[in-house]
């Protein structure tokens, strides 16, 4: 079932990553000059940089999408991890590692010449660079710490939360495959429950640790909603999916009055403290993420408002710009900042107007110099080249690999 609708079905993934994608480059430019403060900002202004302020959900999006995606050649092998979970662990260290590694390369030696310099703007989070951030990145463990979840880039910390989260993928298919996705969905939950307040208990006497951003807490609980979302978009669950389409539409639409009622400001993420109502608000969101996929996926269902979504999603230049949003999102961060700096030589210094051509110009630079590094650094680690006559395959080989918040 799921390779006969993949040729038709599964480009709007790809449409996706790009939103997400594009959505942190914006949201980083419009914190450059607006780091969580509107003092003094009315209008649609105020509107623009409040609605950008929400990166953060992004990464939500992303870690769904990841679950999504991996999950997909498992319900097609009858909940078998094909290869084994050595293997597994392989492709995705293979897949991740090599680019991530690469754009922290990138990011040092840019420090080290060009952006290396407090100039009051977002990217301040990311310098200055001690030897032990160095070692904390290349272990993958920095988001455990405040003081370095942020530096060299300060996007990097979800790689480490979502290269985490694959630690339990293996654990979670054979709960799957034993006991059924209601019990492997419980068991993430429990699992990301005792972390945070494994996380809490260690904040508690080290301020330091982040319970924000560390661990896989409440991330593991979306990446379970994006397997959910692929076991009833291409099993024999499908069926049920069809029968109760109106339903899981008017799910979707419950999911997200109940985020915008609980959504915690994303300023809460400045702060190492752990917030109930931002999890709450992440897991409402990532739960929106996942009935959005079964109903994008829905053959049926593509009504408004999700045929339009689908069909922009599935435009030629969203899924060429999905192709390579890891590489966006590795790599946009100091890139921004170079370009504040050309804005600030250009005595552009209303926040207003700085904000406006950063938010604008400043994608289209971005994408272009991503679409370079994903030639020369991301495409050579990819193991399939992308056929789209085997979206399946792509799906597997290619996952969101987070990347990202923000």
């Amino acid at each position: 079932m799921a390779e006969a609708q993949s040729k038709q079905h599964l480009l709007y993934l790809d449409g996706l990553r790009a939103v997400a994608a594009l959505f942190v480059v914006v949201h980083h430019t419009v914190l450059q000059f607006f780091d969580f403060d509107m003092h003094g900002l009315k209008g649609p202004g105020r509107a623009f940089v409040k609605f950008f302020w929400e990166g953060h959900l992004a990464v939500d999006l992303f870690i769904v999408l990841s679950g999504f995606c991996l999950m997909m050649p498992v319900v097609s092998s009858q909940y078998i991890l094909k290869g084994g979970i050595l293997k597994f662990y392989k492709k995705r260290a293979y897949r991740i590692l090599p680019p991530y590694y690469i754009a922290t390369v990138l990011s040092l030696l840019l420090i080290a010449f060009f952006i290396g310099n407090k100039t009051h703007t977002h990217w301040d989070a990311s310098i200055p660079v001690t030897y032990k951030d160095v070692i904390l990145h290349l272990l993958l463990i920095h988001d455990l710490f405040f003081n370095h979840a942020f530096t060299i880039n300060h996007s990097f910390w979800s790689v480490s939360v979502e290269s985490r989260i694959y630690i339990f993928f293996p654990l979670l298919v054979w709960l799957w495959s034993k006991y059924g996705s209601k019990t492997a969905v419980v068991v993430s939950v429990i699992i990301s429950a005792l972390l945070f307040l494994i996380g809490y208990y260690i904040h508690s006497f080290k301020p330091n640790y982040s319970i924000n951003l560390s661990g896989v807490n409440p991330y593991i609980i979306l990446f379970s909603f994006g397997m959910l979302a692929a076991d009833l978009s291409f099993s024999d669950k499908k069926i049920f999916v069809e029968k109760f389409k109106v339903v899981f539409s008017i799910l979707f639409m419950l999911s997200v009055i109940v985020f915008l009622i609980v959504r915690k400001p994303p300023e809460a993420l400045a702060k190492p403290y752990g917030d109930i109502r931002l999890l709450i608000s992440d897991i409402a969101f990532g739960l929106g993420c996942a009935l959005l996929l079964i109903n994008l996926n829905s053959v049926n269902n593509k009504t408004i408002p999700f045929k339009g979504i689908y069909l922009f999603l599935q435009t030629r230049l969203m899924v060429f710009l999905g192709t390579f949003a890891y590489s966006i999102y590795l790599i946009h961060a100091p890139f921004v900042q170079l370009l504040t700096l050309v804005l600030f030589k250009l005595n552009i210094h209303n926040r207003v107007i700085a904000t406006i051509i950063l938010s604008t110009a400043g994608p289209v630079v971005i994408v272009a110099i991503s679409y370079l590094f994903f030639l020369l650094f991301e495409r050579p680690f990819m193991k399939l080249k992308r056929p789209q006559k085997d979206q399946i395959n792509q799906a597997e080989e290619i996952t969101p690999a987070n990347n990202s918040l923000a």
